[in-house]
């Protein structure tokens, strides 16, 4: 077998030399075709504060004092929180969605900011356009969470038709509970470490003990930041207003509405969408063709070879 393999190599020279071509662009560097791999490890302590300590405690050289370490991450989110369904006061962050279809988009946004501000309320943004089809605007504002009753019979009240509405919200009992108690643990380790700031009398110490207060200050006003961002969204209410003249303009249009101009649009960015699939696919076929066209050349002059000989034979 091995004798004919060999013979026949020397026989085809050039065919067994583009074979070897092929197989190598195919198989010589497989590495290639995995792509790029990299690996990270990080180091997550379980119990000590991120970035707060480099080891778990520290002695003084000449008193003996040892610093303390806390038992939290800075990062509340680092560890699912068990849900708590004990607690009575829970904070809910509300947020609501309309579409309404109304006859003057730029009076109804102007009384919805009137209203707003009459709420205590304020706008986040407010946004008109006057398209061919008809007007169209936005208006983001945030009231008083006791306000969004009364702010929905308003809007709905104002419009002609209320095309969708939407009110949900998200729990964060649990995670500002959760920021509660780390926070207590972060007052509880500054203080003891004031304490030893009190007793300290190295230089070294005494540093060493101010940049660690530093750095346990940091997170405990980070962690009041999240308190606060907390307490300012539970306690009042996002609501996001699409207004039209046009139903159908609206960004939730009734599915049983038909008009010819949207289905030629539709008809339009499919064509476009497989236009550029076929782009995308000529790209791919073209890039591909260091490996598909050796390939069939090699069979081209494999058939012709053979052909050849077969003629040698029969003349």
């Amino acid at each position: 077998m091995i004798n004919r393999l060999l013979q026949w190599i020397k026989n085809n020279k050039l065919t067994a030399l583009l074979l070897v071509i092929v197989f190598f662009m195919l198989f010589g560097n497989p590495v290639r075709y995995l792509g790029t791999y990299s690996k990270r490890s990080s180091i997550n302590s379980p119990n000590g504060i991120t970035g707060f300590m480099e080891s778990d405690s520290y002695s003084g050289t000449s008193k003996g004092i040892s610093l303390p370490s806390a038992g939290f991450s800075g990062n509340y989110n680092s560890a699912p929180v068990t849900p708590r369904l004990d607690v009575q006061d829970r904070k809910v962050v509300t947020n609501s969605d309309l579409s309404l279809l109304v006859q003057d988009v730029r009076s109804s946004i102007d009384q919805v900011e009137e209203q707003v501000r009459s709420k205590n309320g304020y706008i986040v943004r407010s946004y008109m356009a006057s398209p061919e089809g008809g007007e169209s605007g936005t208006v983001e504002l945030r009231v008083p969470k006791e306000e969004l009753d009364s702010i929905l019979v308003f809007l709905r009240g104002m419009s002609v038709k209320v095309v969708y509405e939407n009110i949900y919200g998200k729990d964060i009992t649990d995670q500002y509970l959760d920021i509660e108690a780390r926070l207590s643990t972060l007052n509880e380790v500054k203080t003891r470490y004031e304490e030893i700031m009190d007793r300290a009398t190295d230089v070294d110490q005494i540093l060493n003990v101010q940049q660690r207060i530093f750095s346990v200050q940091d997170q405990i006003d980070a962690l009041k930041g999240q308190l606060n961002y907390m307490n300012a969204t539970s306690s009042s209410t996002f609501i996001t207003v699409h207004m039209s003249t046009d139903e159908l303009a609206l960004p939730y249009t009734p599915e049983e509405f038909w008009r010819p101009q949207v289905v030629f649009k539709q008809a339009v960015r499919s064509l476009i969408s497989t236009m550029r699939g076929i782009g995308s696919l000529v790209i791919w076929v073209g890039v591909y063709a260091v490996v598909w066209v050796p390939f069939i050349v090699l069979v081209v002059l494999i058939k012709k070879i053979n052909q050849r000989r077969q003629n040698q034979i029969r003349s």
